[in-house]
């Protein structure tokens, strides 16, 4: 699997992204969890607090990776699957949205 496309469009995103001011969840989360879950209605910020996340700890490291699963790739490809190859190429932590 190439990553590098998801990448970019994480790149993409992040470049948008404003630290200034945060949920005020962010402080509340324990980012240490193996695997943690946020949920809310659409628009409340659940997308913005990840992406805030990985642009102050990961940016532009191999090691984090911001997924979203309404595209289309993931439609063919079991998402099981896709973590175990990141895992294999370095990946450390994955936002899946």
């Amino acid at each position: 699997m190439d990553f590098a496309l998801l990448f970019e469009e994480q790149s993409r995103l992040l470049k948008y992204i404003n630290l200034g001011k945060k949920r005020y969840l962010y402080n509340a989360i324990n980012w240490d969890d193996r695997c943690s879950l946020i949920v809310g209605q659409r628009g409340v910020g659940k997308t913005t607090l990840l992406l805030q996340y990985l642009k102050e700890n990961y940016d532009d490291s191999i090691e984090a990776l911001y997924i979203s699963v309404d595209n289309p790739y993931f439609k063919t490809v079991s998402l099981y699957e896709f973590a175990v190859d990141f895992e294999k190429n370095g990946g450390k932590i994955l936002f899946i949205d």
